[in-house]
């Protein structure tokens, strides 16, 4: 990492000068200390590349030779006790492939048991929507019956008052015949057994008087029989 600094410190690692007495300066990628152009043995080309100082890079060339020896003392064999050589530190090549093998197994079988969970649930979800699907067919089922039945009893209570009906108008109808006849044998009597002019009045008056109190008798029966239809129930 190359700079220039404008102040007047000094902060050049390698000597005491002053940050001025070069043109620039650069600092180490390692342990980030300023040098100065010449301190440091650089020119500007260092600008395009890493720069490490020479401390950093002493210590990072003692820190590979120390591992490179430690390295050589771990691979020197020891005897067994079946009289076979054996490499410290070096690693079984198996156990992480079982171990591997194990998670990736654990994985499936938990991946699984959420699949048959979810099918599980589906299906409940299946089946409760049938059940739903059941219960509301067959409460519109029971609105129709109960509809149905309802249709049915006023159908009869229909029938029943046509009934009444035609009772009425029948024995008015046989009311009025009776009336009838007893006019026409009381004119006839009138017209036969009559023996006097003064006696046909007389006969003519009864008559009236008789009509009079048939057509009341007549009225006091219809109204009876229309009071008995308001007074019974609607069923």
């Amino acid at each position: 990492m190359e700079g220039q600094l404008d102040t007047t410190g000094s902060n050049c690692k390698a000597c005491d000068r002053s940050d001025s007495a070069d043109a620039h300066m650069v600092a180490c990628d390692s342990c980030h200390l300023w040098e100065h152009f010449a301190c440091a043995g650089v020119d500007e080309s260092v600008r395009d590349r890493k720069y490490v100082c020479k401390d950093c890079t002493a210590k990072v060339a003692g820190s590979k030779t120390k591992r490179s020896k430690n390295l050589t003392a771990d691979n020197r064999s020891t005897k067994t006790a079946g009289g076979r050589s054996a490499k410290k530190g070096q690693k079984n090549p198996s156990i992480p492939a079982s171990q591997t093998s194990s998670a990736r197994a654990a994985v499936l079988d938990a991946q699984m048991r959420v699949l048959e969970e979810e099918k599980a649930m589906k299906e409940q979800e299946l089946r409760e929507q049938e059940e739903l699907q059941r219960r509301e067919l067959e409460e519109e089922q029971r609105q129709i019956e109960e509809k149905r039945q309802l249709m049915e009893e006023e159908r009869r209570l229909r029938q029943r008052k046509l009934e009444e009906q035609r009772a009425i108008l029948a024995k008015q109808h046989m009311i009025r015949r009776e009336s009838l006849e007893k006019k026409s044998e009381l004119i006839k009597m009138m017209s036969e057994g009559g023996s006097t002019t003064s006696s046909i009045p007389d006969s003519q008056e009864k008559v009236k008087s008789w009509l009079a109190d048939q057509q009341q008798t007549h009225g006091r029966s219809l109204g009876k029989t229309a009071q008995e239809q308001e007074a019974k129930p609607d069923s």
